[in-house]
């Protein structure tokens, strides 16, 4: 039995990712095989689970988005936060030299609840609005408008509640660098992009009523 303990900076991750490209490289003899065990089979185990556990996130919150809007279009545009979010995770780990880690899919797995809320009460307002004024165009403008502050506070608030956790120790800095970058992202886009989808899927459903009408 041979043990040993990774380097400082070198992950456990990175060791086996090298150990397993150089046994690619040079083949098991005949008759023998390898695989990997101890930590890295438990670093795998536990990375399907997460997998899993977002999968199944990712529908609980999408069907009960689908109650609360009696729609299905809507809150497939709501949940465009999510990529968002995943775009500004993505520019977060290497702007801090942040490894993709158990505690970067926790932070993942968060963010997933976390980023539609912006997206819902964005929608909730137009929503609204056109119900009251008919107007898509005005709904749309006024309620960007009227939730910038709301979204922004909200944003602001939840960061900085999280940012604390940079300091404690890896594995919570991990955790809440992803939640950080990822809101902040996901909060600038969605003022942009949630509106602009709203008002192409309203104008689209209007013309299809227009043509059924006829």
């Amino acid at each position: 039995t041979v043990q040993a303990k990774a380097a400082p900076g070198i992950t456990p991750n990175e060791i086996s990712q090298e150990i397993e490209r150089r046994l690619n490289e040079q083949g098991a003899p005949d008759g023998y095989r390898y695989e990997f065990g101890g930590e890295q089979a438990e670093t795998v185990e536990t990375f399907n689970e997460l997998y899993r556990s977002m999968f199944i996130s990712v529908i609980l919150i999408l069907l009960i988005l689908v109650v609360e809007f009696n729609s299905y279009r809507q809150p497939l545009v709501i949940f465009l936060a999510i990529p968002l979010a995943l775009i500004g995770v993505l520019y977060g780990l290497v702007l801090f030299n942040t490894p993709l880690s158990f505690a970067t899919f926790i932070g993942l797995i968060s963010l997933v609840g976390i980023v539609v809320n912006d997206a819902i009460i964005l929608v909730d307002r137009m929503n609204h609005l056109l119900a009251a004024s008919g107007d898509l165009f005005t709904s749309v403008l006024e309620g960007a408008k009227s939730r910038l502050q709301p979204v922004v506070l909200t944003t602001l608030t939840t960061a900085g509640g999280v940012a604390p956790l940079v300091f404690v120790d890896e594995f919570f800095r991990d955790m809440a660098i992803t939640i950080i970058t990822g809101l902040l992202f996901a909060s600038v886009l969605t003022l942009v992009f949630i509106p602009m989808l709203y008002l192409r899927q309203q104008q689209k459903l209007a013309r299809r009523q227009t043509r059924q009408v006829s």
